[in-house]
């Protein structure tokens, strides 16, 4: 979320969509103080005739001018939407805006691989705590294993300027990543 609100704040925020594809507890829209009216599920059910005018109109802006596709509302509509139909739906996505970040769930399942084999660049972005460093590790050695093109993945820091800081050389060791980029915690969005 706030890599949306940095590149929204540094260009078009008309061209920036984050899509919330944490389908079963998506907190885009609680972290952007959004209340969607239309989801994703909305446009899993609309798929046979998703066009650009259809898909505008079930996103969310923010008041910066960012959208967001929202996640499901409730954790039980996420069965609702297919791998296909969140790939096909992304797809369209890239076709309307400069930007498509997309927010997915901690878990390495069907949905993850084939949004990550899609994906330009796949940044892991990582909070400076030892849960997250830890969980990223499981992540990478997961990909790795599964032979996934490491020239895709960035290590981005996020809350960069958090009082409680883990030595960043340490971190990219333990990761055996570079730390690409910092986005700093700038309060409230």
């Amino acid at each position: 979320t706030n890599l949306a609100m940095l590149l929204a704040a540094r260009h078009d925020p008309a061209r920036v969509c984050i899509v919330d594809a944490d389908l079963q507890f998506g907190d885009v829209c609680l972290v952007l103080q959004l209340e969607p009216k239309l989801t994703i599920v909305n446009a899993a059910h609309e798929l046979h005739r998703l066009d650009e005018p259809l898909l505008e109109s079930l996103l969310t802006t923010h008041p910066s001018g960012l959208r967001v596709l929202a996640a499901p509302l409730e954790p039980a509509f996420a069965v609702e939407i297919s791998t296909a139909a969140m790939t096909e739906i992304i797809t369209k996505l890239r076709g309307m805006f400069d930007y498509v970040i997309v927010e997915t769930a901690s878990l390495i399942d069907e949905l993850l691989l084939s949004l990550l084999e899609r994906a330009d660049q796949v940044l892991f972005v990582l909070d400076m705590d030892l849960p997250s460093v830890y969980n990223d590790k499981m992540d990478l050695e997961t990909l790795r294993m599964l032979k996934f093109a490491a020239s895709k993945v960035q290590l981005v820091l996020n809350r960069s300027n958090a009082r409680a800081r883990l030595d960043e050389k340490e971190i990219e060791r333990s990761l055996k990543l570079k730390i690409s980029a910092a986005i700093p915690s700038v309060g409230m969005v």
